[in-house]
């Protein structure tokens, strides 16, 4: 990574970090996840709010996941269906730069649904504040990446406080 990038990453990091007293990084061999501190030096599997992963493929490539609203089927009678008002759930959503940790190119959002390790949608961030908005009836205006992180802190935050 060029040292711009370099830069970039940390911020988004320090970001992550500076927003609440009880997230936690906890780094893997080939990820690094953002959650509630389950003690000192472990976090909660399910109340994750970020990860980098990375890959390797001769060299290092790392990817940025959050977890963002989505709208939520409903089961009933072995049916699925929308109700009139979408139900919000949580879903991990790889957010991709045009050109790789590059601040100035345009981002889209790779929705991953289930097990899958593909994507089932992609969103432009201007696509992705309408669906925000019929899901929360908040209106967002989505420029950067920071107003992601902002998003999926504060739903991790809500996420939280259901608790």
């Amino acid at each position: 990574m060029s040292s711009e990038q370099k830069a970039y990453v940390l911020n988004i990091r320090a970001c992550l970090l500076n927003y609440d007293e009880h997230i936690r990084e906890k780094g893997f061999t080939t990820r690094t996840v953002y959650g509630l501190a389950k003690g000192n030096k472990d976090i909660y599997k399910t109340k994750l709010c970020a990860e980098f992963i990375s890959d390797t493929y001769g060299f290092c490539l790392l990817r940025l996941r959050l977890r963002l609203p989505y709208p939520k089927r409903k089961f009933i009678e072995g049916r699925q269906y929308y109700k009139d008002k979408p139900v919000k759930g949580l879903t991990w959503v790889e957010i991709k730069h045009d050109k790789d940790w590059d601040e100035t190119t345009a981002i889209k959002l790779f929705f991953y649904f289930g097990k899958s390790k593909s994507y089932s949608y992609i969103y432009s961030l201007d696509e992705y504040a309408l669906l925000y908005r019929q899901l929360t009836e908040q209106n967002c205006s989505l420029k950067s990446l920071n107003d992601l992180l902002t998003i999926a802190l504060e739903e991790w935050k809500l996420l939280l406080n259901e608790m």
